[in-house]
């Protein structure tokens, strides 16, 4: 049985040595570092020493020169097992050194216990030993070599260490960037998947507030067509001709508002289709205010009309219908009795449209948001809750011709939803303050 000294500052290392060698019949001790070593061979002398060249404390090239410089450790067979020192200049160094072997890892088992015996048969021959001590010796005693040589060694260990570490440098540096990369490429998904919910969430919000608020607006009025039709078709005898006429009177009433809900919707798709065309021509702003006010039922809410003389020219029908629709959504949000003013008039450059209510008013988070097709106030009623897309068709109507419309805050309390165009010259180009 062969007592082997084992010297390597890694664990795993260590480990498969003691296996390898314990199966095959070795006593084996280990050591951390060189000079771990050297004081266990000191104490009790192993009968060969495997040892790694880098190590903390104590490295195995300064472990092989105080082991060849003992006189109990000189002729104890030295193999050198490294996986750092690979160049052809370490191997030079650790044989003149006095080992007696060098192998680098991994090596596969069968070979490494050829190299160990071979290192230890060249020990047990006399002449070779005493020539190799002696050879040895020599080596050690010139310490000035020696010195160079070691520190070329670790000269070329730094270079390659540096190479080694810039390149890990660079592989880091690309997986930093790598990583950046993806997470800025996974921000950039998260925010579009957040955006996309959002636009499904309005979707959805707007199916479900046309859903409502078309079913009201189509029941209602079928409701009342349906039930004067039946009274006039099956108890028509029971009718004289003012209720004949109050009834007809209803019907056309209704009649009337599934047109204009009809052509509300089929405006909105053309818009939103692009597929619009608009008419041009020129016509007092006083019409205008006129033909909106006959096509809707302030239900006896007191109206105030202040328009001053003026022209101007665009798309009558939707520039009324415009008007129509911002006085019935005054109408639909102020409790009855409440006073409704349209005040319209301008100067050279542009024509005002303003719908004045003292309902509840639109909140300023709100002003644009109302504009929105299916959009409603605050102060919507639950039986009369509009399609909400009245006013979504004023703005569409009144800026595809070049204006604007926005809505204010009336003094006292209120909404004031204000329709401005601009007024064209001669030439029909749109005219300039100033």
């Amino acid at each position: 049985m062969r007592r082997v000294l084992i010297v390597d500052d890694n664990a795993d290392n260590r480990y498969f040595l003691a296996s390898l060698l314990t199966s095959h019949g070795d006593e084996v001790i280990v050591a951390n570092n060189g000079e771990e070593a050297l004081a266990l061979a000191r104490a009790t002398p192993p009968e060969l020493c495997v040892s790694d060249l880098l190590m903390p404390v104590m490295d195995g090239y300064t472990l092989l020169r105080k082991w060849r410089a003992d006189e109990t450790l000189a002729d104890v067979p030295f193999v050198v097992y490294t996986a750092t020192y690979t160049d052809p200049g370490d191997r030079r160094l650790a044989l003149r050194l006095g080992a007696d072997g060098f192998v680098l890892k991994p090596a596969e088992p069968d070979e490494l216990l050829r190299q160990l015996d071979q290192a230890i048969d060249r020990r047990r021959s006399d002449a070779a030993s005493q020539q190799h001590a002696k050879s040895a010796r020599r080596e050690v005693a010139s310490e000035t070599e020696v010195l160079e040589a070691y520190n070329a060694a670790l000269v070329r260990k730094l270079e390659q260490k540096m190479l080694q570490l810039e390149a890990a440098n660079e592989e880091l540096k690309a997986g930093l960037d790598e990583r950046r990369h993806a997470a800025e490429r996974l921000q950039r998904a998260l925010e579009i998947e957040r955006v996309a919910n959002e636009q499904l969430r309005a979707v959805e919000r707007m199916r479900l507030n046309f859903l409502r608020a078309v079913s009201h607006e189509l029941r209602t009025p079928l409701t009342s067509v349906l039930g004067i039709s039946e009274s006039l078709q099956h108890r028509d005898g029971d009718f004289d001709d003012e209720m004949r006429m109050e009834l007809t009177g209803r019907l056309a009433v209704n009649a009337q508002r599934l047109s204009r809900l009809l052509e509300d919707l089929l405006d909105l798709n053309r818009l939103l289709s692009g597929r619009v065309e608009f008419g041009s021509e020129s016509f007092e702003l006083r019409s205008i205010v006129d033909e909106a006010v006959d096509d809707v039922d302030v239900d006896g809410r007191p109206l105030t009309i202040d328009v001053a003389p003026g022209t101007i020219e665009g798309d009558r029908v939707r520039l009324v219908r415009a008007v129509a629709n911002l006085l019935r959504n005054a109408v639909v949000h102020t409790p009855p009795g409440t006073p409704i003013a349209i005040k319209a008039g301008g100067d050279g450059s542009r024509m005002e449209i303003r719908v004045i209510d003292q309902g509840d008013g639109v909140p300023d988070e709100l002003s644009n948001r109302v504009f929105e097709p299916f959009e409603q106030g605050p102060s919507a009623p639950m039986h009369q809750p509009g399609t909400g897309i009245g006013l979504s068709l004023v703005r569409e109507f009144v800026a595809l011709q070049g204006g604007t419309v926005h809505v204010e805050q009336t003094p006292g309390g209120g909404a004031t939803f204000v329709v401005t165009m601009p007024v064209k010259d001669s030439e029909g180009q749109h005219a300039v303050d100033g």
